[in-house]
């Protein structure tokens, strides 16, 4: 199982297919008000193999997990919630002026719009 990074989060994913494509410009959360999040600055890409392994701090204390997002690495959340994509089906290009958005894929394989400000010159360029 991989992590695939997006503008609005993180996304596990199995298989390991991602591809990653620019969508609209300039919108919500990609305007620069949240660039205090690691998450909108610089995503990443997390492997189920690099995610760090922690003792959970319960009695047996011999359990782990692994941690994939930390405190302050995303807003507040605002929902978890569970979705069908079904094959052959998309979504407009859209963004969330509010809120940062993570996939947890169970199977299947598909592609995720994205775009990067680059931090001198302020352009947005595709991310791939």
């Amino acid at each position: 199982m991989r992590a695939l990074s997006i503008l609005f989060g993180w996304a596990l994913w199995e298989p390991a297919r991602t591809d990653v494509f620019t969508h609209k410009e300039n919108m919500g959360l990609q305007d620069g008000r949240h660039n205090r999040l690691p998450c909108a600055s610089a995503p990443r890409i997390t492997s189920w193999e690099d995610a760090e392994v922690f003792k959970i701090n319960h009695e047996p204390y011999t359990n782990t997990k692994k941690v994939f997002l930390r405190k302050g690495e995303v807003p507040p959340l605002t929902q978890i919630s569970v979705a069908d994509f079904l094959e052959g089906t998309y979504f407009e290009d859209h963004d969330h002026e509010d809120m940062f958005e993570m996939f947890y894929v169970l199977s299947g394989a598909g592609c995720f719009a994205t775009t990067e400000r680059d931090a001198t010159s302020g352009r947005w360029s595709r991310c791939c």
